[in-house]
């Protein structure tokens, strides 16, 4: 991973397009942000029974990745804080298991096609 380049793509650009929506009177924003902000559910074989939550604990990331996703959630919050109403409403979606071509051999949707 390149992690200076996954910090600038999800965190800078994330704080610049919050910044430019405000600017431009923009209502709603929405982040689009990982499942991985959760760590490895299935690490050490302790698989959780449950999905994952919003409650779910999210600061030891496993990758910079992860940490970079997490980043961009908390200048989201920072944002709404400091800028009031600036943007009326801030939503982050945290995905999992998006199917394409650079998927992981190792996310449900490749499990499944086994």
């Amino acid at each position: 991973d390149d992690a200076a380049g996954v910090v600038v793509a999800n965190v800078a650009s994330t704080a610049a397009l919050l910044s430019a929506a405000a600017d431009f009177g923009v209502d709603a924003f929405v982040l689009g942000s990982s499942g991985s902000v959760y760590g490895d559910g299935a690490k050490d074989n302790n698989i959780k029974p449950t999905p994952s939550l919003e409650t779910d604990k999210t600061d030891d990331p496993e990758s910079p990745y992860a940490a970079s996703k997490r980043a961009a959630e908390l200048v989201c919050a920072a944002f709404r804080k400091s800028r009031g109403n600036a943007i009326r409403v801030v939503t982050v979606c945290r995905i999992f298991t998006v199917y394409g071509e650079r998927g992981r051999p190792d996310m449900a949707v490749f499990r499944f096609v086994r």
